[in-house]
């Protein structure tokens, strides 16, 4: 019951690169997010500035509108 386990080296190394590649997407994945959603407001903010017609910016929808037009269907 308390001898040692021993583990395959390429199991270790698998572990360890789905560990670093869940701790790069939860710590990477929404600031790069964030960046990519700015600078497209800013293209589209300097787009709206020449066009006769603007375009709408880039709207975040909330959870409960998102779940409420799923569930609700219109007649």
């Amino acid at each position: 019951m308390l001898g040692t386990i021993e583990l395959p080296i390429w199991f270790m190394v698998i572990a360890a690169a789905f560990a670093t590649i869940a701790a790069l997407e939860w710590a990477l994945i929404p600031s790069t997010r964030w960046f990519f959603r700015r600078r497209m407001q800013r293209l589209v903010s300097q787009l709206n500035a020449r066009l006769e017609c603007p375009i709408e910016p880039f709207k975040l929808a909330r959870r409960h509108d998102m779940i409420q037009d799923y569930f609700v269907i219109p007649m």
